[in-house]
């Protein structure tokens, strides 16, 4: 899962920190990992779910995504099985995260739309 936080009058690096020591204190996390990169990530994963987030900060580019997604499931009905079907084969193959190589959530919706407006746009569907 991914999570944007907003505060726009907090600068990015200090939001980043007190979000992450107020994670930490919860004990509730498998691990709260710190990612120093060009955006700033929060990667955290639940003791009880096994849920993964990645939180962002102050990234008004993630909730342009968010709404890009929401309008390419509603355009492409195959885009939600297409995606749970590729993101469980690329998890089994620990694929499924950039930093070790694989491809993001966002690049995966990414690619499937491009293939479905193709197949639409030849008549194929």
């Amino acid at each position: 899962m991914d999570i944007v936080i907003m505060e726009p009058s907090m600068r990015v690096n200090k939001l980043f920190e007190i979000v992450q020591i107020r994670l930490l204190k919860v004990k509730a996390f498998e691990y709260v990992e710190a990612i120093y990169a060009k955006v700033p990530i929060l990667k955290l994963k639940d003791n009880k779910t096994g849920l993964a987030v990645d939180i962002a900060f102050n990234r008004d580019d993630g909730i342009r995504g968010c709404l890009f997604s929401s309008l390419s499931i509603q355009l492409f009905p195959e885009l939600r099985p297409l995606y749970c079907v590729l993101k469980a084969f690329l998890r089994e193959r620990k694929l499924d995260s950039t930093r070790d190589g694989g491809i993001c959530s966002f690049m995966l919706l990414n690619m499937i739309t491009f293939f479905l407006q193709y197949q639409y746009k030849l008549g194929r569907t």
